[in-house]
């Protein structure tokens, strides 16, 4: 079973201050840049879903703008690297079967990775997309300059 701190890491309702804290840390710098590479490589897409794919949702309450074409579309692709985030995801498995190891030595590392996945794989990733839009948010001029400057 999962520490206190696991259950933390995968609260999918992440303390707005946390991620503040792990920003000004530098410890975001990773998705900050994995962001703006996603930005570079989906710029076209994104730019046509504003006249596209998203209009719809405008309203005469609500006018969709780029700001917020680039936040659904980061929800609707749920990944911006996912090489990076598969080897994250590997990555916080074998802690959890390091720590699972040191209390049980019996319990096989096969069943320990599939129960981090039912368990935690979902809020893992709720967090992750969490993250990025916090990431987003903080940085959002810079990231609409990408897409705005051809």
């Amino acid at each position: 079973m999962a520490n206190d701190q696991d259950q933390e890491i995968y609260n999918p309702m992440p303390v707005k201050e946390e991620l503040e804290r792990a920003y000004s840390a530098g410890n975001l710098n990773n998705i900050k840049s994995q962001l703006e590479e996603f930005l570079k490589e989906h710029k076209q897409d994104i730019l046509v879903s504003v006249s596209g794919k998203y209009q719809s949702l405008s309203t005469a309450e609500f006018e969709l703008t780029l700001e917020t074409v680039i936040g659904l579309y980061i929800i609707q692709h749920k990944s911006i690297n996912a090489r990076a985030e598969i080897i994250e995801q590997k990555q916080e498995i074998e802690k959890e079967k390091w720590i699972r190891h040191q209390k049980d030595s019996s319990e096989s590392s096969e069943e320990i990775a599939l129960d981090w996945i039912r368990k935690y794989a979902g809020p893992w990733r709720t967090h992750r997309i969490r993250t990025i839009l916090f990431v987003y948010e903080k940085d959002k001029h810079h990231y609409l300059s990408i897409l705005e400057n051809s």
